[in-house]
Formats: C-alpha cells, sequence, structure tokens
C-alpha cells in the first residue's frame, strides 16, 4: 500500500540525519552528541513545517520516530505498542498518534529522568499535540473519522 511506503519514507526523514550525524561524529565533525537531539527536531520541524509547501506539513509522527529511534528505542518500541493498543482498542490513528506521542514523554522520564532526552521528548509530544488540534477538536465532538 502506498500509505506504508509514505509512512516508511516519513520515518526515514527523521532517521537518517541522526545516522549521518553518529557515521561522520568524530571523523569529519567533532561535536558534543547532544547535537543530535537539534538534528532530530530539526528533520522533525521540515517535515511539520516545510519551506516547500509554504510552512504546512505531517503532523511528525513518523519523522519523530525515525528520529527518535537510534536515540531512544526502548523508548520508543514502547511507544509504538500504546499507539497500536489505542488503535486496536478506540479505532482512531488521531488518539493513538496523540497517545503514542504522550508515552514518548512519560517512558523517557522513567527510563532517563530529566536530562536532554526527557526534554527532546517534551518538545515532540508538544509538536504532535500541536500538529494534531484539529483532530482533538473533532475527537471531543465525537465527529472524528476512523
Amino acid at each position: 500500500r502506498i500509505s506504508i511506503y509514505t509512512q516508511l519514507l516519513d520515518m526515514l526523514k527523521g532517521l537518517l540525519p541522526v545516522a549521518i550525524f553518529f557515521s561522520i561524529n568524530g571523523v569529519v565533525i567533532n561535536l558534543s552528541s547532544d547535537y543530535v537531539y537539534l538534528i532530530a527536531l530539526s528533520s522533525i520541524l521540515g517535515h511539520d513545517f516545510s519551506l516547500f509547501l509554504n510552512f504546512h506539513g505531517g503532523k511528525g509522527v513518523n519523522t519523530t520516530l525515525g528520529a527518535s529511534l537510534i536515540l531512544a528505542p526502548f523508548t520508543v518500541l514502547l511507544s509504538v505498542l500504546i499507539y497500536f493498543l489505542i488503535k486496536w482498542k478506540f479505532k482512531y490513528v488521531s488518539l493513538a498518534s496523540i497517545s503514542l506521542a504522550l508515552s514518548l514523554s512519560v517512558f523517557s522520564f522513567i527510563v532517563y529522568g530529566l536530562n536532554i532526552v526527557f526534554y527532546y521528548f517534551i518538545i515532540c509530544t508538544f509538536l504532535i499535540v500541536f500538529r494534531h488540534i484539529d483532530n482533538i477538536k473533532r475527537l471531543l465532538n465525537s465527529n472524528e473519522i476512523i
């Protein structure tokens, strides 16, 4: 299906910049590894607010997952599990996506405490929830599409 390819490409948009940073850091450049979080956020922001689409774009869920998979794999996998449980139980992709976003922050706090990983996921959570405001309104008004 075309949607699966789209989702995989959106994940690659986040994954590739992070992977490239790790592959060249120390070889070509030598930056603190904390800079990778700025690179990850840049890829997410570029997806959400594309220059090519007049600062419109996607919701950022798959790009966030791709960018975060190398940074915090356990947190990402637990949050994806939450996504599928919520989607299975309630059938709403938007509700599952919002739940995934919130769980990224919760699980990162549990696993890593208050550090850069947690603050990174707080920003990611905010971005995903912000991009889903219209969906949240429809969910609250009981007219969201399954």
